[in-house]
């Protein structure tokens, strides 16, 4: 069993002199969905899938709009869209129920068939894995999809149930999977490596998975900030310094690439810190007293952090010290930035 240990040191953190690092080229990428309405006036719920790009996370151009659901449409049978990856020259977002979107440049978009949808889906190991309750689709070229359904040894619903997987991240030869009660590790797929339902106390709440330099990094709401080599053992991360009362881990956090950066600090925190880590293991302050510590992606020069209930974003362009919002009227459920070679950004949820 996992043992989740929230330890905190009281050492005051030396602040670091090297900033945020950012890639120079590439684009953003917001997903999410927006709301219809069907000839008699109703709300067609997530009538329409949604795709938007921006090189500098202040100009929006919309590159998708659409999906496979034309009719019947409620909280589980839409169009909206949750997650992204990038592999093998394709990317690919997918969301609810079957929608798997894909392109090659970012630009053009179509929707292929698959036999559901997914909270998240991640590419490596020369695949890309969508996890589902029970089962994960796979595919090797984004575009033809099959289930492969391992076994489990507990249930999926009710209330002792797992539930829902919601976040997947691959990293040293495996695919990490993090739902509301659960934790699993598989390599394809087609069996799992590791399968834990975890007790109420270990049960994460609001999360970041996050996978950079060889080490995997969750940072959870309840349970607070871990660290894992093989996505199994996790131990906690104590190098955060003396933090608020009002700290909560799970709200910002990413590996930009060369680097992690997360913050705890909540809205309300008079001195707004953003840590710092290379290894997912050490971390000191990055950014003291900054304005805001809202974000998600980072890229040209920026951190991004899309606010889907206003349809904005807040964004800094100076490593996070000081911040503004970006009205853009964008109905996203993610942002990404994709560098040339890697999506950066949150798995789904």
């Amino acid at each position: 069993m996992i043992q989740f240990l929230r330890t905190v040191i009281g050492a005051t953190c030396l602040l670091l002199t090297v900033a945020p690092t950012f890639a120079a080229d590439g684009f953003f990428l917001a997903i999410g969905g927006i709301n219809g309405k069907a000839d008699d006036g109703h709300v067609l719920e997530g009538q329409f899938g949604t795709i938007y790009r921006s090189t500098d996370g202040e100009a929006w151009t919309e590159v998708f709009k659409g999906g496979p659901v034309t009719e019947d449409f409620n909280h589980a049978r839409n169009n909206l869209l949750r997650c992204a990856t990038y592999g093998n020259g394709r990317f690919v977002v997918t969301g609810n129920p079957h929608a798997v979107i894909v392109s090659e440049d970012g630009g053009k978009w179509r929707v292929v068939e698959a036999p559901s949808g997914s909270m998240s889906v991640e590419f490596g190991n020369g695949m890309f894995l969508a996890p589902n309750a029970s089962q994960f689709m796979v595919s090797t070229d984004g575009l033809k999809w099959e289930t492969r359904k391992p076994e489990v040894d507990f249930p999926i619903w009710g209330k002792d149930g797992a539930g829902h997987v919601r976040k997947t991240v691959f990293g040293n030869g495996v695919f990490v999977c993090v739902g509301e009660q659960r934790i699993g590790v598989t390599r394809d797929g087609s069996s799992w490596l590791y399968h834990q339902l975890l007790p109420a106390a270990e049960r994460p709440g609001r999360n970041i998975l996050l996978f950079g330099n060889g080490r995997f990094v969750w940072l959870c709401e309840k349970t607070g900030p871990h660290s894992s080599v093989d996505g199994i053992t996790w131990e906690p991360i104590t190098t955060f310094g003396e933090l608020s009362e009002k700290a909560v881990f799970g709200q910002s956090g990413v590996f930009d690439g060369n680097q992690f950066l997360a913050s705890p600090s909540a809205w309300n925190d008079k001195n707004k810190i953003i840590y710092a880590s290379h290894d997912g293991v050490k971390w000191t302050p990055a950014v003291e007293h900054a304005q805001a510590t809202s974000f998600s992606t980072a890229g040209n020069g920026r951190l991004l952090q899309n606010q889907g209930w206003s349809k904005s974003f807040t964004l800094s362009a100076d490593g996070g010290k000081t911040w503004k919002q970006i009205k853009a009227d964008i109905p996203s459920r993610q942002v990404y930035f994709f560098d040339g070679q890697r999506i950066i950004g949150q798995s789904g949820g």
